[in-house]
């Protein structure tokens, strides 16, 4: 999402009077309907312009004159997706099976929230609760709010799957190349790296949905 600006001058004209010499004695007096003055145009109280945040269409002229303000959840064509890869290196089995498709469902609807951004909090809530379910969505509302988004690849494994009655842990090397960048691409940090990637997971009626997660130390 990004924000362009485009300022138009509008310059007004007007004709300067007509010279006329004046004899001595008193001045004639003439009348007429039409005043043959030419009167200077107004000056437009707002700019005019075109932006090209998204790299194609025309944006919203703002309240303030010239300015024109494109929706920060749009993102410009030619900027860096936010993309997910998952890596799954042991065959699993059983239940664990469900839990690793629950638990790439969270990340793959998450990174898509943090991209755009915009979270659908209903989408959300079929593959988090809880905790991870506040965290998600208040991260995705503050890249909003900031008019960020998130860009680059996040990584992550699911080296070891943990499953108990109704809870279950996914453990990985997560490698995190995704960073915050503003309306225009430039980033706003540096991406975070390699880093041990604990995934919680709970059963909600029958659904595995992730409710916690949290970094333990690098890989």
């Amino acid at each position: 999402m990004g924000a362009a600006a485009v300022v138009g001058l509008v310059a007004a004209c007007s004709a300067p009077a007509p010279v006329v010499d004046v004899p001595d004695g008193p001045p004639a007096v003439t009348t007429s309907d039409a005043d043959p003055t030419p009167q200077p145009e107004p000056a437009s109280e707002t700019g005019t312009g075109t932006g090209t945040a998204t790299g194609e269409g025309t944006g919203t002229v703002s309240d303030v004159a010239g300015v024109v303000v494109h929706d920060p959840a749009v993102v410009a064509p030619d900027l860096p997706p936010h993309e997910l890869e998952v890596e799954v290196p042991a065959p699993v089995e059983g239940e664990s099976v469900a839990v690793v498709d629950a638990w790439a469902g969270f990340w793959k609807t998450f990174t898509a929230a943090a991209g755009v951004p915009a979270a659908d909090p209903a989408a959300l809530g079929q593959v988090a609760t809880g905790e991870a379910f506040g965290s998600a969505q208040g991260y995705v509302d503050h890249l909003v709010e900031t008019r960020l988004r998130i860009a680059g690849r996040l990584v992550v494994g699911a080296e070891e799957v943990t499953v108990s009655e109704g809870a279950a842990v996914v453990l990985g090397c997560s490698d995190a190349r995704d960073y915050e960048v503003d309306g225009a691409g430039v980033p706003q940090e540096a991406a975070a790296g390699l880093a041990v990637l604990r995934t919680e997971l709970v059963q909600e009626e029958g659904v595995w949905k992730v409710s916690r997660w949290r970094e333990e130390g690098p890989c």
